[in-house]
C-alpha cells in the first residue's frame, strides 16, 4: 500500500534571549546530564499571554516585533494546514501583497499556543494505532536547534506534570494500554549517532570511565549491515523486554543520562547527537484458526538541530560536532530531495533517481522511514524569534519536500513461530517417508515383481500389501499437510485484507 510521508509543522513561541557568557560556547563539557533545572526556552516551552500577538526578542535589545510584521511566519488556516510566511526575501512590500506570499501545506500545522496534548491527539494517535495493526512507523522531529524538538519528542528529564509529557511518553502509554490482556513480546532499544559513530544509550559504560556521565569513547561501538534487501540494520544494540509504559520511560530516562549534550549561545541544552528509541512488538492473534502473529516497529527520532557557525559561537568539540550534525542533516536532505523528484526519462516517464542513502549513518538508519516500508511522520519545528527566519523557512521547505515522499507501507503478517515448529516436524516427516520409500526401491521391494520365479508369488504377498500401506500413509500425510498449507494460506489473506485500511484513515 503507497502512503505519503506526512508532515506536521509546530511553531515555538518567541523567547526572551538570554546572552550566554563567552565561556558557555567553549566549555569542555558535552555530556551535561538532563535535570529538573533543564531550561525551557530551548525545548518548545509552553507560551506566555502575549506570546501569540508580540515577541520580545533580542539579546539586551528588548525590541518588540508584531505578529505581522514581514519577518513572521504565521498559520493561514487550520483548515487548510497552511502556512504563510511574508519573507523578506520576497521582496521589499511582500508583507502587504498576500500575492507574493509563500505559501506552504502540510497534514497538520500547530501555533504557538498549541499544547503537547493536542499535538498528540491530532498527529500522533492514528500512526500509534497504525503500529498496534502491525505497520512499522517512523516519527521524527526535524528543525534548527533551539525550536523544540526535544520538547515536543518528550526526549528531555521526564517532567513530573503529565501535561508537558511529550510524544514518546504519551505513544508508550497508549501502546501499552492496548495491549493490556493480549499476548504479545515487546523490545525497546535507545542509540544515538554522534559524529557519525553510533552508540547505544542503554548499554552500561565500559570499566574504569570514571564518570557518571560516560563520554562516547568509554561505550562500545555499534556497527550497521545491510540485509537481504539491501536495508542497513544496527547490530549488537541492547533490546530489553518490556512489559509496560513505566519500563520504558525507566529505561528512556537511563538512556538520556548518557545523550550527547552540550552548550551553545543558541541552547544552553543542544542535543549534540541524533537520539533514536525503538519499540519492537509482536502481537499473537488467538482469533485465528491458523495461528499468525504481527510484528511491527515504532521509531521514535529525536534529531540533533542544524546550527549555524556564527551564530551558534561554537568552538573546539562543540564546532566539531556541529559540522558533524550539519553533514548528516545535509544527507537527509538529499534523500528527502532525491525522493521527492523522481528523474524524467527520455520519453517524458517519471523514473526513479539515485537516492544518496549511503552519504550518512543517519540515511542509512532512517531507509525504511524514507521510501521503505514505514508509515511515517516528519515533525518540523520552527521558531518564531524573527533571528530564526532564515533558519526557519529552511525547514519549511524541507518539510514540504518531505510530504511528497511516498512509502510502500504493509502490515507486517507472520506465521506464529508455534506454527513454524508444527510445519518443521511436518517436513520432517515427510522427508522420512521420502527415505523409507526410496530405501525400499534400493531394496527392490518396491520395484516389478517378477511372476517366474517360486519366490515371485511369495515376495507379492508380503511386499504388496507392505507398499499399499506405506502408500496409503505417506499419500494420507500428504494430503494432511496440503489441506493445512490451503486453510493457512486463506486465512492469511484474509487477516491481510483486515488490516490494510487502517482504522483511523491515511494520507494518500
Amino acid at each position: 500500500m503507497h502512503t505519503r510521508v506526512q508532515v506536521a509543522v509546530r511553531i515555538r513561541p518567541a523567547r526572551e534571549q538570554q546572552p550566554l557568557t563567552s565561556s558557555a560556547s567553549t566549555s569542555p563539557t558535552s555530556r551535561a546530564r538532563r535535570g529538573s533545572g533543564n531550561s525551557q526556552a530551548g525545548n518548545g516551552s509552553r507560551p506566555s499571554s502575549a506570546a501569540s500577538n508580540y515577541s520580545s526578542l533580542g539579546g539586551g535589545a528588548g525590541r518588540l516585533i508584531n505578529a505581522e510584521s514581514a519577518n513572521t511566519i504565521r498559520v493561514v488556516s487550520k483548515s487548510e494546514s497552511m502556512l504563510q510566511q511574508p519573507g523578506t526575501f520576497l521582496g521589499a512590500g511582500a508583507a502587504n501583497n498576500p500575492d507574493r506570499l509563500a505559501r506552504y501545506q502540510y497534514d497538520h500545522v500547530f501555533n504557538e499556543s498549541a499544547q503537547q496534548d493536542a499535538i498528540y491527539s491530532s498527529a500522533i494517535q492514528p500512526i500509534v494505532e497504525s503500529f498496534l495493526s502491525g505497520f512499522n512507523c517512523t516519527i521524527f522531529a526535524y528543525g534548527q536547534t533551539g525550536s523544540g524538538k526535544t520538547y515536543t519528542m518528550g526526549t528531555e528529564a521526564m517532567s513530573s506534570e503529565e501535561d508537558s509529557a511529550g510524544i514518546i511518553p504519551r505513544a508508550l502509554k497508549d501502546i501499552f494500554a492496548s495491549l493490556n490482556g493480549k499476548t504479545y513480546e515487546a523490545n525497546l532499544s535507545m542509540i544515538e549517532i554522534y559524529n557519525e559513530d553510533i552508540y547505544d544509550l542503554l548499554r552500561p559504560a565500559s570499566s574504569g570511565s570514571g564518570s557518571s556521565s560516560p563520554s562516547p569513547a568509554s561505550r562500545n561501538l555499534l556497527t550497521l549491515r545491510e540485509d537481504s534487501a539491501g536495508i542497513a540494520k544496527v547490530v549488537g544494540a541492547v533490546e530489553t523486554i518490556v512489559s509496560s509504559s513505566e519500563e520504558c520511560l525507566a529505561l528512556l530516562q537511563r538512556g538520556l543520562a548518557t545523550r550527547s549534550t552540550g552548550m551553545t549561545a543558541m541552547n544552553q541544552r543542544s542535543s549534540r547527537s541524533h537520539a533514536i528509541v525503538t519499540l519492537s512488538l509482536i502481537q499473537h492473534l488467538d482469533n485465528s484458526t491458523v495461528a499468525t502473529c504481527l510484528s511491527s516497529r515504532f521509531h521514535f527520532v529525536d534529531l540533533a538541530g542544524s546550527e549555524r557557525v556564527n551564530k551558534s559561537a561554537t568552538t573546539g568539540d562543540r564546532r566539531r560536532e556541529g559540522i558533524s550534525i550539519n553533514q548528516g542533516l545535509l544527507a537527509l536532505g538529499q534523500v528527502i530531495h532525491a525522493l521527492s523528484e523522481p528523474a524524467t526519462g527520455q520519453q517524458g516517464t517519471q523514473q526513479p533517481q539515485h537516492v544518496p542513502y549511503r552519504e550518512s549513518k543517519l540515511t542509512r538508519v532512517l531507509q525504511s522511514a524514507l521510501g521503505g516500508n514505514s508509515r511515517t511522520l516528519m515533525v518540523t519545528c520552527i521558531s518564531a524569534d524573527d533571528s530564526d527566519y532564515s533558519e526557519s523557512v529552511s525547514s519549511l521547505r524541507y518539510a514540504a519536500r518531505a510530504r511528497a515522499i511516498r512509502n510502500s507501507a504493509v502490515a507486517n503478517i507472520q506465521i506464529d513461530p508455534a506454527v513454524d515448529q508444527v510445519a518443521v516436524a511436518l517436513a520432517k516427516e515427510n522427508a522420512e517417508l521420502k527415505a523409507l520409500v526410496a530405501q525400499l526401491q534400493a531394496q527392490g521391494a518396491l520395484g516389478a515383481v517378477k511372476p517366474d520365479t517360486a519366490d515371485s508369488a511369495k515376495t507379492r504377498e508380503t511386499v504388496v500389501p507392505a507398499r499399499v500401506r506405506l502408500e496409503d500413509t505417506f499419500f494420507a500425510d500428504y494430503e494432511r499437510l496440503c489441506d493445512r498449507v490451503s486453510k493457512f494460506r486463506s486465512h492469511l489473506g484474509a487477516v491481510r485484507a483486515s488490516v490494510q485500511t487502517p482504522v483511523t484513515a491515511w494520507g494518500s
